[in-house]
């Protein structure tokens, strides 16, 4: 195992490093799925992920929800629930708006 360990590591070593990000794998069933897109909102782990989903059966049904109806999830609150809100509903910025703004 120690040595498996340390091979990895070795290969590892004169990689590129890029950004740490959070893996998102591939699962077969449908509620892992569901579940990891719950978690990639800000301030959701497994846990709440798992209440939102018992609470509106559906990813879209919890990115369709107010910040209201949000802050009705055991442990999620207000604040984490106006933060999802934002950037749920906040507009990507493109480098021709960047431009825009400097003219």
């Amino acid at each position: 195992h120690t040595a498996r360990l340390l091979a990895s590591m070795a290969a590892r070593k004169n990689t590129a490093k890029g950004p740490l990000l959070k893996k998102i794998r591939k699962f077969p069933d449908i509620e892992r799925q569901q579940l990891t897109i719950l978690s990639s909102l800000p301030g959701i782990a497994d846990t709440l992920a798992q209440r939102i989903l018992d609470k509106f059966g559906t990813p879209i049904g919890a990115l369709s929800a107010t910040s209201t109806d949000l802050a009705k999830v055991p442990g999620l609150g207000k604040a984490r629930a106006e933060r999802i809100r934002r950037v749920l509903d906040a507009r990507r910025v493109t480098s021709d708006d960047k431009q825009d703004t400097l003219s």
